[in-house]
């Protein structure tokens, strides 16, 4: 009987040290092979675990507004959508914290449309403001970017849905620098339906 006890826990082992080597086997190769992903995902600089697809860079109220705006320029300028604030100014600062305040509080936010001239200057920045533009955090960082702007000598637009805008005569108060684009009247207006 001892001889069969033996046997028995000698094959039990060696049942058990195949299993381990198998099961070590596998995790090797799943480190190998989430190390390889990782490294390619590194590379790309993704995460791993994301999925990326194009997606419309309009809403359906900008893409609404791009064309009658686009169509309102003059001749060698540009309609820029979805242009981050920070791009649009150049901040100095007593120093470089409050340079980097400053920044922090635009680098995160985007304007809606930016009109450029033929020398690539910023012209007049076009704001579509929904009802999310109603929120007291919201109309905080609005007043940021206008405050930015407007120290900059960018003039802000803010169109609200339902408006009605004359994108020409707007234009061309922005291109001769003489007034102020809230004193555009309408004529044949395009209503700014969100």
């Amino acid at each position: 009987m001892g001889w069969m006890n033996t046997v028995s826990i000698v094959a039990s082992l060696t049942v058990a040290c195949v299993v381990l080597l198998v099961l070590r086997n596998r995790q090797d190769k799943a480190r190998k092979h989430a190390a390889a992903a990782s490294e390619e995902g590194k590379a790309a600089g993704l995460p791993i675990t994301a999925t990326y697809r194009a997606k419309p860079l309009l809403s359906p109220w900008e893409l609404k507004v791009f064309g009658p705006l686009r169509a309102s320029l003059p001749a060698g300028w540009y309609l820029c959508p979805q242009v981050r604030a920070a791009d649009i100014v150049s901040i100095s600062a007593p120093s470089s914290g409050h340079q980097r305040a400053a920044l922090g509080k635009l680098a995160p936010r985007s304007v809606d449309f930016v009109l450029i001239d033929e020398g690539a200057i910023p012209r007049l920045v076009i704001e579509l403001d929904d009802s999310s533009h109603d929120r007291p955090e919201r109309q905080q960082r609005d007043a940021d970017i206008d405050r930015a702007l407007h120290a900059a000598g960018v003039p802000v637009r803010r169109i609200r849905p339902g408006q009605e805008i004359e994108w020409e005569a707007i234009v061309a108060l922005v291109a001769d620098g003489t007034q102020s684009v809230q004193s555009a009247k309408p004529s044949r207006a395009f209503r700014a339906e969100a």
